[in-house]
């Protein structure tokens, strides 16, 4: 049995899982754990979820991520006494017993009730309109907060004084009734009897009754012929030290999740019987540290050729995450130059951070337009990544009415089916961060879409399905030249993508992960 133990926190050193009200949301929907465990599944591997954060709308969030059929373990549904057979009730917020005089204004983020021209309660929803949070509050004061399990019951009260500064949080079963509580100096009490006996009655602080609970399970549950394949990550690292041995670790690490700086970082990654690494960068760093390092995709490849070559315009998607405020000013000036010699070509930003650099983009457009005093007029637009595709299609026809205006879009990406969807018409990929996107570009690759990079990278080839440049300020325009003048060099970069794809399939990654944990061990 293969567990997956993935690094789903929300960033701010507690054990809430990532934001799930849909409107907060500003980090991948997708990791590694994620396509991991896909990859497992779609090849016939016994895989299951072992989840030690709390998260309330965990079975949402897995069908939105396409592992919903797999077997989930979390730690907090047994703390909280929350049967694994529990049927799902679906929750209408209408009826709750309100006030007779509530009164209901929905906005695009949330509903708030009033009562007594007082605000009452404000509830906050998930991308799916299923209710996530109800804040209710006294004299226009928040003072507590009910957090909402998918399956149909409050699993979570937590109380907030006049400062605002949380004094208890309860965590229930399905049921209502108080199994334990964290209070305000961060001691959890246990309250529940039934299945927490053998706890003790006091811990000090939530991660000892985790390690505790988690500890339990790996003695348990897992066989000594079963791997726990863990998401790297300093905020649990500790503890799995401490837990799985050796021989059935196995580490992923991805992006910049895990610094590998601390000397107990390095001392994991070198007991692990394996490490995996996403990336050029996260190999080298590996190595240096003595750990045993395969580098994988964090997802596989599924042929989805894209269709730039059928559509007038030649769209570049220049990816904006990882460019200092600089290096982004440098390249959006080399490309508008680009743009202005030909009225075919047009540029969309793309990032996986939500909308944090909206206005920053917004004025340096208009600043670059201004300043380059350019033929055509370049304006900033926003577009939802689901309605790119279809809007972008029109662009021009919209140009040539409007003749000398050119949109330069922006558009935000949360999940794999939003990325293919919006790189569907796009004829290059851009991504010139020290650490380019992994992500990115096997969806590329899948998409028979060339890339030019200035960072080293497994997946990309330099001549053959992008280019690899020296220096961005003098090799930038030429290379998308490369590209965009004519069909030759791209149809080159189409048939090596193709070739690519055959070496990243779900079964050819699973193999390679399998024979390599086998020789570690």
């Amino acid at each position: 049995m293969y567990y997956f133990l993935p690094a789903w926190y929300r960033g701010d050193q507690s054990w809430n899982s990532r934001e799930q009200v849909w409107f907060r949301q500003s980090q991948h929907g997708f990791d590694d754990t994620i396509n991991q465990v896909r990859m497992f599944t779609r090849s016939g591997q016994p895989s299951a979820l072992l989840v030690p954060v709390y998260f309330p709308n965990l079975r949402h969030f897995a069908y939105q991520q396409g592992i919903y059929e797999v077997p989930r373990l979390a730690v907090f549904d047994y703390l909280q006494g929350i049967p694994a057979d529990l049927p799902i009730v679906n929750l209408d917020y209408h009826d709750f017993a309100w006030p007779a005089d509530a009164n209901y204004v929905y906005n695009p983020f949330t509903v708030t009730v009033f009562s007594k021209d007082q605000r009452y309660a404000q509830l906050s929803m998930g991308p799916e309109g299923n209710l996530i949070v109800m804040d209710l509050f006294k004299n226009d004061q928040r003072y507590r907060q009910l957090d909402f399990d998918d399956r149909g019951f409050v699993s979570r009260v937590s109380e907030y004084n006049e400062q605002q500064q949380l004094v208890r949080q309860a965590y229930l079963d399905h049921l209502g009734n108080e199994q334990f509580y964290v209070a305000a100096d961060g001691q959890v009490h246990i309250v529940g009897v039934a299945h927490l006996a053998r706890h003790q009655g006091i811990y000090p602080d939530l991660r000892s009754l985790i390690t505790e609970q988690f500890t339990q399970f790996v003695q348990e549950q897992i066989q000594p012929a079963d791997l726990v394949v863990a998401a790297a990550d300093p905020f649990h690292d500790q503890m799995l030290g401490q837990v799985i041995p050796n021989d059935q670790l196995v580490m992923s690490y991805f992006g910049d999740r895990a610094a590998l700086t601390e000397p107990a970082e390095a001392a994991l990654a070198q007991r692990a019987v394996l490490t995996i690494a996403d990336s050029n960068y996260n190999q080298k760093r590996l190595e240096a540290s003595g750990a045993k390092v395969l580098q994988l995709p964090p997802l596989d490849t599924r042929l989805s050729l894209g269709i730039s070559n059928q559509e007038r315009l030649l769209k570049i998607m220049l990816l904006i995450d990882g460019l200092s405020a600089s290096a982004l000013r440098v390249v959006l000036e080399i490309i508008m130059k680009t743009m202005n010699e030909n009225e075919l070509i047009d540029l969309t930003l793309l990032t996986f951070r939500g909308g944090q650099r909206q206005a920053e983009i917004e004025a340096l457009v208009a600043e670059l337009d201004e300043r380059l005093a350019l033929t055509d007029q370049y304006t900033f637009n926003q577009v939802e990544a689901a309605a790119a595709e279809n809007q972008l299609a029109d662009d021009l026809d919209a140009a040539r009415e409007n003749a000398r205006k050119r949109d330069i879009h922006f558009v935000t990406v949360s999940a794999e089916p939003q990325l293919i969807q919006a790189i569907h018409t796009t004829r290059l990929l851009i991504d010139l961060s020290p650490h380019p996107d992994v992500f990115l570009q096997i969806a590329g690759i899948s998409a028979g879409i060339p890339e030019i990079l200035r960072a080293e990278s497994l997946y990309v080839e330099d001549g053959k399905n992008g280019r690899l440049l020296q220096n961005v300020t003098t090799d930038l325009a030429p290379a998308i030249h490369f590209y965009l003048d004519g069909l030759k060099n791209w149809n080159t970069a189409l048939v090596h993508a193709a070739n690519k794809i055959a070496d990243y399939t779900s079964g050819r990654i699973v193999k390679r992960l399998q024979a390599a944990i086998k020789e570690g061990r």
